[in-house]
């Protein structure tokens, strides 16, 4: 595997948080969204390096922001096999043990929006994932084995293969994902015609940047190389837990309140567009059940729409693109070698063309889109539609929803509940099965 410097010319160093995905402080860069600067010219401007490099930074930084509109992920080709595919080298870079695995040619665009062009096959070596971790013998030079930090104090092995005469122990069976991520080479070095005072440069500066991609493997602790995490299950159980979390922060907020300790609490309380709740309190000259109540649905209703809309989230740099999970058998020998069992090259083991703020699985109908919406015959008619049972309408001042849906398959009839909102309209608050 050709060893490359990844980089990117959206980051500005490492980052110091964590990308939204819990890995900060690990090195690496965060891609976010960023205003862009596009370059001026006037007559008589003087034009440097820095000018020309900007009109390239504004061109990389617009085309990037397909991926929140279009997406990220493999758009064609990238077949990863075990043997030569067509057009690959033919000077002896397949390695007869079965330590190589090739990517074929295609095309692919990374969470950063940077493109990722294979024309030619790429050559895999496993020789970094197949030696073993405490091998004296090992070559320094080798890349380090990328473990996943969440997986890898997980308990269990590969079950042990036994087909005929051939047996493979689980403890010899090795599960990695591979990745394509963005890389640069430096490429037509020349010698610079005078030194300027802005800037250090050597004595030989690159004049073209080849983008490369380049393999990533990541090791997995799985007890089986067919277990995957649905990403849309991700992110409903953090849909699920952030309601959690609301709820218990209301409790909080109405224990043993008062109007003064609750116009107090209020003033802390983040709103995001029911913007009316501080000044209605104000108005009041008592609190009650019903008043607390209306008031508790109000911020409900306020947070779940916050929750529905689409985030421009950022990532991490050398996240790369997923191609696909190998399942490898580590057999001993003189050098140590794997050699592939099977290769998953499909979804969800590869990340295809897709938008992030949407991850909904297979046969169901995404929810988050209707909350907040007006609860009209126009509105339930269209969700009718859109393959949603809505079985009748609830209010939830009436009977509370406990825990709200944000999705369904969608052969399950609905309870669509509601609330009125500070200006008499009644709302989509949430969801319910019919059966519940």
């Amino acid at each position: 595997m050709t060893m490359v410097r990844v980089s990117t010319t959206r980051t500005k160093g490492p980052a110091k948080h964590d990308c939204g995905c819990g890995c900060g402080g690990t090195g690496g860069s965060c891609c976010d969204l960023e205003c862009l600067v596009r370059p001026n010219f006037y007559c008589g401007q003087l034009l440097t390096d820095a000018d020309l490099s900007a009109v390239v930074q504004w061109t990389r930084d617009r085309l990037a922001l397909s991926r929140f509109r279009d997406g990220w992920g493999v758009v064609c080709g990238l077949e990863v096999t075990c043997s030569e595919p067509e057009g690959a080298c033919g000077c002896g870079c397949g390695s007869p043990k079965g330590c190589t695995v090739w990517i074929g040619k295609g095309y692919a665009v990374d969470c950063c929006g940077n493109d990722l062009v294979v024309c030619e096959p790429i050559p895999v070596d496993l020789g970094s994932v197949c030696r073993p971790n405490d091998d004296p013998c090992a070559d320094p030079c080798w890349p380090p084995i990328t473990k996943d930090p969440q997986q890898v104090g997980r308990a269990g092995q590969p079950r042990d293969i036994v087909l005929g005469d051939l047996q493979i122990k689980g403890e010899d069976q090795l599960i990695v994902d591979l990745y394509l991520t963005y890389a640069e080479q430096p490429a037509a070095g020349q010698r610079p015609l005078f030194r300027g005072s802005c800037a250090d440069v050597d004595a030989c500066e690159p004049s073209r940047l080849l983008e490369r991609p380049a393999p990533k493997l990541v090791v997995r602790a799985l007890a089986s190389p067919y277990e995957e995490v649905d990403a849309s299950e991700d992110e409903i159980t953090r849909l699920t837990k952030g309601y959690t979390d609301l709820t218990k922060r209301l409790d909080t907020l109405f224990e043993n309140a008062n109007l003064r300790t609750l116009t107090r609490r209020l003033s802390a309380w983040r709103l995001h567009s029911i913007c009316l709740v501080m000044d209605y309190v104000r108005t009041l000259h008592d609190l009650d059940s019903d008043i607390i109540a209306r008031i508790r649905s109000w911020l409900q209703l306020d947070w779940l729409m916050h929750e529905g809309l689409c985030e421009c989230r950022p990532c991490r740099t050398d996240d790369g693109v997923r191609l696909a999970r190998l399942w490898l058998w580590r057999k001993d020998g003189r050098f140590e070698c794997c050699r592939p069992l099977e290769i998953f090259s499909i979804p969800p083991f590869r990340r295809m063309l897709q938008r992030d703020c949407q991850p909904i699985g297979a046969s169901k109908v995404d929810l988050r889109k209707w909350l907040g919406a007006p609860a009209g015959d126009d509105v339930v008619d269209k969700m009718k539609r859109q393959g949603i049972q809505v079985q009748g309408i609830v209010d939830h001042m009436e009977h509370r929803l406990q825990q709200p849906l944000f999705t369904v398959p969608a052969s399950d009839p609905l309870h669509v509940y509601t609330v009125e909102d500070p200006f008499g309209t009644r709302r989509i608050f949430g969801f319910d099965t019919a059966n519940a």
